[in-house]
């Protein structure tokens, strides 16, 4: 059984990490075109919308899903019901954006705002048509599924966008590509799974799986909106444009930071789910999960705030060069994202909803106090605000999901504190480079700043000889093997 569990979940997290970076990939080298065609000002009134659009994304895709991973036994009711009730709400929350569309136009003075509110909130009803095909595939670990779907949804979209943008329809080509995005996701979803509604809405499955859900929809509805709280506050109080350089900033660091997050966090959900009475294995499970994770993300998120005034321009041209400031800070806040991931992940694992959601509401207090502080100084001020709390938050979920598996804060700090001595040399070391070799070239510059900095860390996790390089190079030859014929 061990073995087994180990094995689909070493397999879901390839598959998962397919998903993602294949995904992520192509939107990424997308992005590279789309920012030299369309304006900051284009981008910032998507990211106003997406504003609204994340929360009611996340009410629908936190609660019911999440309950039906979690539960052991899942009946044709459980899933009749969660799919009908997901559907219903999704046509509610829509319905919210489409009439309440002129509302947020006119919180923004940004009349354009109406037509594309309306339509990008059509993602709403695509996403609760497809939350039971999706769990199904997440609770059996078969993200093979969900990552050729996934892909392939990606090409599509691309394409709509591209060709929209080189139309020259400005914001419309981001709004038709994520339509489009979740259009074809959704239809493939569909024939690769067998499931249909079968069961009937029942009463009691709807109390079973309300009584887990709902606290993880408030979480998750709290989550979303101060996460993007943020751009909300710089569109209202600032320029649109301001906003562009920010969720510009900010999905740029998302790229490897979150994706790598949500992988490992959608793939021992349902795998520690399935062990969630045996502790001490949950326990060894995250702990290597955790190094696993910080022995990428670490240096990442440290050597790309190194290289920061090389990248930016360029990727994405010199008219984004305003996002470099933002784009470090956020850095900062991306470097805990798998510790964050992984104590939040533990209470829903031992199904503690109620700590998870008492845990958010405390968190957006102390969001809403630094906003409240820090805006009075300016955006950047704002965004210092966001780095301050994360590290504070930090200490929160570490100090009350750790010790329901006898994991507390300062055995976690133990475990990764040597893979962020490893990822600052690495940083030094490639911000070193480029003070004291200047080049003519952005090219040329951050080139040698990432083989410089990556050189200093990749030696010093081997000369160190920490766990995580050693189980990923284990895990490397284990797959190596399967695959020898």
């Amino acid at each position: 059984m061990k073995d087994t569990l180990r094995q689909r979940t070493i397999t879901a997290l390839i598959w998962s990490s397919a998903e993602r970076f294949g995904q992520q990939g192509i939107r990424f080298f997308v992005t590279l075109i789309l920012a030299r065609l369309l304006t900051p000002e284009d981008y910032g009134l998507m990211g106003l919308i997406l504003v609204f659009i994340h929360v009611t994304e996340a009410f629908i895709n936190q609660g019911f899903g999440q309950a039906i991973i979690q539960k052991k036994d899942v009946s044709e009711n459980d899933l009749t019901t969660a799919f009908t009730l997901s559907g219903a709400m999704a046509a509610l929350l829509y319905a919210a954006l489409f009439f309440g569309a002129p509302a947020i136009a006119a919180f923004y003075e940004r009349p354009e705002l109406i037509p594309l509110t309306k339509f990008v909130g059509l993602v709403v009803l695509l996403d609760a048509l497809v939350i039971i095909q999706r769990v199904q595939f997440e609770k059996a670990l078969d993200f093979k599924n969900i990552s050729l779907a996934a892909v392939s949804a990606s090409l599509m979209s691309s394409g709509v966008g591209l060709f929209l943008a080189f139309s020259g329809a400005g914001v419309w080509a981001l709004a038709g590509m994520m339509v489009a995005q979740k259009t074809v996701l959704a239809g493939m979803l569909w024939i690769q799974s067998s499931w249909i509604p079968r069961g009937r809405v029942s009463r009691e499955s709807f109390i079973d799986l309300f009584s887990f859900g709902w606290k993880l929809q408030v979480s998750g509805m709290l989550h979303a909106s101060f996460k993007n709280l943020h751009a909300l506050i710089i569109g209202r109080f600032f320029a649109v444009d301001i906003v562009g350089y920010y969720t510009k900033a900010k999905s740029l660091k998302d790229l490897p930071m979150k994706n790598l997050s949500r992988i490992v966090g959608k793939v021992t959900f349902p795998a520690f789910s399935a062990i969630n009475d045996d502790l001490p294995r949950v326990k060894r499970g995250y702990t290597q999960s955790m190094q696993l994770l910080t022995l990428v993300c670490f240096p990442l998120m440290c050597i790309l705030l190194a290289t920061a005034e090389n990248l930016i321009p360029f990727l994405l041209g010199e008219q984004w060069y305003t996002s470099i400031p933002f784009f470090q800070l956020l850095c900062l806040v991306g470097m805990l994202y798998p510790l964050h991931a992984s104590n939040v992940n533990i209470l829903k694992v031992v199904g503690r909803t109620d700590l998870f959601l008492k845990l958010e509401i405390a968190k957006k207090i102390l969001n809403l106090t630094a906003i409240l502080i820090s805006i009075r100084w300016g955006v950047y001020a704002l965004v210092i605000g966001q780095v301050v709390t994360s590290y504070i938050a930090l200490f929160l979920n570490a100090g009350i999901a750790g010790p329901l598996i006898k994991y507390p804060m300062h055995e976690q700090i133990r475990d990764v504190f040597p893979y962020f001595l490893c990822a600052t040399a690495a940083a030094l070391t490639a911000y070193g480079v480029d003070a004291f070799v200047p080049l003519s070239s952005y090219g040329l510059s951050l080139l040698l700043q990432l083989c410089s900095g990556g050189a200093v860390y990749i030696s010093l996790v081997q000369l160190w000889n920490l766990p995580a390089w050693e189980t990923a190079r284990n895990i490397g030859k284990e797959r190596r093997k399967k695959s020898t014929p």
